[in-house]
């Protein structure tokens, strides 16, 4: 009975309010502050990491409570080695404090592979092999092979000057140059069509036509990776043939300063055989020593 006249006393209650209102303060308190600490019901758009290395990243982990995971690397030759390349989430989306951030850097060294056996393959099959391996053709040198009636095929394939065997470990992105058998007859080849096209979509087809890269102009202050062909010498006629290995020499501009698109499209004149020829309005190409 004293025990139940305990429970119904003022102490009693008054202790036990006290203690109720204190639970509850301190349940807010505690979901106030996690609140705060995760920023429920907030987000920020997420900062581009990319160009940045991990070490300077600190201070977004300091600041956000990041958690920077690198899960792959991938050379690229022109990226700074160990910068941040790719990251997931993407920049700009809307993430919270404390969340995962998975980064992608540059490799300090490319992607090593076996040297692959071009000899005896075509010359198109070699650059496209080449393509393949994620390697590339370099200067293509012809020689006379009294035992080819048509076509050209490899003979040597070459890296810094000797001869490259097969199964040889190589960098990837390498440029291979080819020594190449031609016949008697074969003497002028058709000069393609290689405006609008990158530096690299141009190289490969001119190596594929058995011709060689020339020199390279860059006529704006841009990144390399917009710019694409504008002016190629000699230049495509849709009729015009040149010796075999004729060096192309080839004018670059900026896809971001010059509508390549109306360009090329003045390329696109055929005749009743499908072949292409320039349009007889041409535009006239800039002045360019």
């Amino acid at each position: 009975m004293n025990f139940l006249r305990f429970l119904a006393s003022r102490t009693f209650l008054k202790h036990f309010l006290i203690a109720i209102l204190l639970t509850i303060g301190l349940a807010l308190l505690v979901f106030k502050l996690l609140d705060n600490y995760t920023l429920h019901g907030q987000s920020i758009a997420l900062p581009d990491f990319t160009g940045k290395t991990p070490d300077e990243l600190k201070t977004y982990a300091h600041t956000y409570k990041f958690r920077f995971t690198i899960i792959d690397s991938v050379y690229n030759s022109k990226n700074s080695p160990g910068s941040i390349l790719m990251q997931d989430p993407v920049p700009g989306s809307p993430v919270k404090k404390g969340r995962n951030i998975y980064l992608t850097v540059v490799a300090k060294l490319p992607e090593k592979i076996e040297m692959p056996d071009l000899r005896d393959l075509s010359l198109r099959q070699a650059v496209s092999l080449l393509e393949t391996y994620g390697l590339k053709s370099g200067k293509l040198t012809f020689i006379q092979d009294p035992d080819i009636e048509s076509g050209n095929l490899i003979k040597n394939q070459i890296f810094n000057g000797d001869t490259l065997e097969p199964g040889t470990v190589v960098h990837k992105e390498s440029a291979i140059d080819l020594m190449v058998g031609k016949g008697i007859s074969q003497t002028d080849v058709p000069i393609p069509l290689v405006i609008g096209l990158t530096l690299d979509q141009a190289a490969l087809t001119l190596h594929k036509s058995a011709l060689n890269v020339g020199s390279s102009h860059f006529l704006d202050n841009d990144d390399p990776d917009f710019c694409r062909v504008y002016r190629q010498t000699p230049e495509f006629t849709g009729n015009m043939s040149v010796p075999i290995g004729t060096e192309v020499h080839l004018w670059l501009r900026s896809e971001n300063n010059f509508n390549f698109e109306s360009l090329v499209k003045r390329y696109k004149v055929t005749d009743t055989s499908g072949v292409l020829y320039p349009d007889a309005e041409l535009i006239q190409m800039d002045s360019i020593d």
